[in-house]
Parts: C-alpha cells; sequence; structure tokens
C-alpha cells in the first residue's frame, strides 16, 4: 500500500471528513507534482548514481532469489534502479494505482510464493470497490481525484493492513 491511514488516524482527522480537506490537499499536492514531474524525475536520476542500500539490498537479493547467486556477488544494479525511477514516472504520469503495486509485486522475491495470488486479490479489491471498477476499464492513465480515490481505498482497506504490518491492531 501507499501509506498507511488506520482508524488512528481518520480519528485525529476526524473533525473533517476524508472527502474534506484530507482528500483535496492530496488532490493539490499530486497535481502540483504531476505539474512538476521533469523536476522530480531529474531529482530522481541522482539514485541511479548513488543508490539506496536498501535498494543495493533488495537488489542483492532479487539476484540471489532469482538465479541463487551469493550475497557478495556485485551485482548490476542499473535495470533495478531503472525499474524504481519508472515506477515513480508512472505514478506521476496517472498510472492505476492497482497496476504499479501489481507490477511491484511481480518484480520483487514474493512473484514465486505461494500466496501471491491472495496478494494480488487484495489489490485489486472486492466486488464493488472502486479500485475494482476502475481497473477493469483498463485506463492507461486515471484523473488526479481517481488516483487519489484508489490511494485512500488502498491505504484503508484492512485486508491490505493486515498483511503488511503484522502488529497492526485494529481493536485499540
Amino acid at each position: 500500500m501507499p501509506f498507511r491511514l488506520t482508524q488512528q488516524i481518520e480519528g485525529v482527522i476526524a473533525p473533517h471528513p476524508l472527502e474534506g480537506v484530507y482528500k483535496q490537499t492530496m488532490v493539490h499536492a499530486l497535481r502540483a507534482m504531476r505539474k512538476k514531474k521533469s523536476l522530480i524525475l531529474d531529482a530522481c536520476e541522482i539514485f541511479v548514481k548513488e543508490p539506496l542500500l536498501d535498494w543495493i539490498k533488495d537488489a542483492r537479493q532479487m539476484n540471489k532469489h532469482q538465479n541463487g547467486m551469493d550475497d557478495d556477488v556485485q551485482v548490476d544494479l542499473t535495470q533495478f534502479q531503472r525499474s524504481k525511477i519508472e515506477s515513480v514516472k508512472e505514478k506521476l504520469l496517472g498510472a492505476n494505482p492497482v497496476t504499479i503495486l501489481r507490477q511491484e509485486l511481480h518484480d520483487s522475491i514474493h512473484e514465486r510464493r505461494p500466496y501471491i495470488t491472495e496478494l494480488n486479490k487484495a489489490i485489486q479489491g472486492p466486488d464493488g470497490s472502486q479500485r475494482k471498477i476502475l481497473t477493469k476499464q483498463n485506463l492507461k492513465y486515471l484523473d488526479v481525484e481517481d488516483q487519489i480515490d484508489i490511494l485512500i481505498e488502498l491505504a484503508k482497506d484492512p485486508n491490505i493492513l493486515g498483511r503488511t504490518w503484522i502488529g497492526w491492531s485494529p481493536y485499540i
């Protein structure tokens, strides 16, 4: 999920409905980021030359998982870094967050695990959900409001929240 929007966080926002100030702030921020996407993408190029330590670790783990190589083997990170930056680009262009999450899941170590089908179902969402409806429309890019609706829906989905963080306590 892109971020967590738990009941506790909603409680802090409670005087204002999610559809109000919170959502409008997100819409405004995403519009601004889309408008300046070339600036953001240029800044991301720094990460190709100076990768994050987590990216190095993830790339080595993926290489070991896919090719059976040792962690000590030097890995060409360029493809891994480019895929991360391409993901940012797709988000800024308005790609469906469900499509992006599924691609990131496909590119991860989880791809060959037995639970991958269930994870894909969780990301897709239940029947009648906004994300399932918009995903079925097969649009390449969404408008800002639809993209935000899907992001909020993903961030609030208890099925996803419960799978991503073992310490989540919805009853507190």
